[in-house]
């Protein structure tokens, strides 16, 4: 131990920093020397979990950070996991195999005079303008009082993920990010002025008919004056608009967006003037009724949405997901093709459903796959999303003759195509061994590489 104490603190701190959490705290309460280097590593990335049968310490982590406001400048990674494994449908309470339950907001949590006393005293020091109402809620166990009270304590926060149950209610969390990022406001808020990355990710079923939108909540992330990559779902508000100004987030360059459609996607890819990546997944709600949730995938205005980071978007990934079954539901339809892609000069990995490139069945006549794609993409990903509908009449033969008539005469069309994948989800829809086996020799033949993959399972073939 003493010839370790005697090491520079860059050599022990480069040290320290490959060990896990867990080791980090047992090395705090060893020794007060490794403390001091220690400490920062381990307060630096901070990740409260929870689940049904525990409350997660989130209070007694607040408590800590206002003793110590050391320590919470050392906070730079904020993961609040809360993966509970029932399923939600709706504000119905469904209970899983394993017994276990819940709604679809998350259960309040209890809190203690003293402590309360104390945490209210952050609040009025703070003074925001919905101060009143945060400090009710924190009385009523109300999580997100207590997810932006943990904010506003951490001023140098870089990365933020909110995942499941605590990004669900996000009342209090809109009004937070509008005071500070959107309007003036003469309190004591964070400017976030660090936060590079921010995952939120409410894992709900997405065909849930919720009367409150929650777009007036998660569009101030867009203000964020550092943020580089966001994953959010964006509800298809009624009238789109912003908080105030029209941001310009000129540092994004990622973006996951999940449940607005086309025509709305717009409104957000219109003020992403730099972005490079973008993973977006259409729903249709089947129960939901709007002027854009519709039954049309229209692929016409995916086009014009994605021409507007035309000249930066260097990976797309299009993904596709339609709810149950009701007794009204509509047969899909498709409305134009995507072979304006054919103009995304920087597009160099794609992904895409099977039904977005040729359609449901032969008659839909999109294209082939070589007057469509991007000419210097070198790895393409087609999904299986949307192939359980029964309009869907391809065959995997049907398919693969198209790709072999593309890749026999890659040089004119798209020279640097060098990787394909087949991304499954339906168990009973995966290729069949006989065409598999020709697709892998065709693939070692022309020297593309070749992955199978099924999602959430286990990876199935490489060639």
């Amino acid at each position: 131990m003493a010839d370790l104490l005697d090491c520079p603190p860059e050599i022990l701190c480069s040290i320290l920093e490959c060990l896990p959490a867990h080791h980090l705290r047992s090395i705090c309460l060893a020794n007060k020397g490794l403390r001091k280097i220690a400490e920062p590593l381990l307060y630096a990335r901070i990740e409260l979990v929870w689940n049904e049968a525990r409350t997660p310490p989130i209070i007694p982590f607040i408590r800590s950070l206002q003793r110590r406001p050391s320590l919470a400048n050392q906070v730079q990674h904020l993961t609040l996991n809360a993966r509970w494994r029932s399923h939600l449908y709706g504000r119905v309470m469904i209970e899983d195999p394993d017994g276990f339950s819940f709604h679809q907001l998350p259960p309040s949590i209890s809190v203690d005079g003293s402590e309360l006393a104390s945490l209210v005293t952050t609040i009025q020091d703070i003074n925001p303008p919905f101060r009143d109402l945060w400090i009710q809620e924190l009385g009523n166990g109300v999580m997100d009082a207590f997810v932006i009270l943990l904010l506003s304590l951490i001023p140098n926060l870089t990365h933020l993920r909110l995942i499941g149950v605590f990004a669900r209610e996000t009342r209090l969390l809109g009004m937070l990010l509008r005071a500070s990022l959107c309007q003036t406001s003469h309190c004591e808020l964070p400017r976030f002025q660090y936060l590079q990355e921010v995952d939120f990710d409410p894992e709900l079923n997405p065909f849930r008919d919720w009367q409150t939108k929650n777009t007036a909540d998660v569009l101030p992330l867009l203000y964020l004056p550092s943020v580089q990559s966001i994953k959010f779902e964006v509800d298809n508000p009624f009238t789109f608009s912003w908080p105030t100004h029209r941001p310009s987030p000129s540092n994004i360059t990622a973006l996951d967006l999940q449940i607005l459609r086309e025509g709305l996607l717009g409104c957000i890819l219109a003020v992403t003037e730099n972005l490079k990546t973008l993973r977006w997944e259409w729903v249709y709600e089947p129960d939901l009724k709007s002027e854009f949730n519709n039954h049309v995938i229209n692929l016409d205005q995916i086009i014009t949405d994605l021409s507007l980071v035309q000249d930066t978007l260097e990976n797309l990934h299009l993904l596709a997901n339609v709810g149950p079954e009701v007794p009204d539901y509509p047969v899909l339809e498709i409305k134009g093709s995507l072979r304006g892609l054919k103009n995304f000069e920087k597009i160099q990995t794609f992904e895409a459903p099977q039904v977005f490139l040729v359609g449901f069945s032969p008659n839909n006549n999109l294209g082939c796959l070589e007057d469509l794609l991007p000419k210097n993409i070198y790895h393409l990903t087609i999904n299986d999303d949307l192939s359980w509908l029964e309009e869907v009449v391809w065959e995997d033969r049907d398919l693969f003759a198209m790709l072999q008539r593309w890749w026999e005469n890659l040089t004119p069309y798209t020279p640097h195509f060098h990787s394909f994948e087949l991304s499954l989800l339906c168990e009973d829809r995966g290729w069949c061994a006989e065409i598999r086996n020709e697709l892998s020799e065709l693939c070692a033949r022309l020297g593309i590489r070749l992955d199978i993959f099924k999602r959430n399972k286990d990876f199935v073939y490489t060639s």
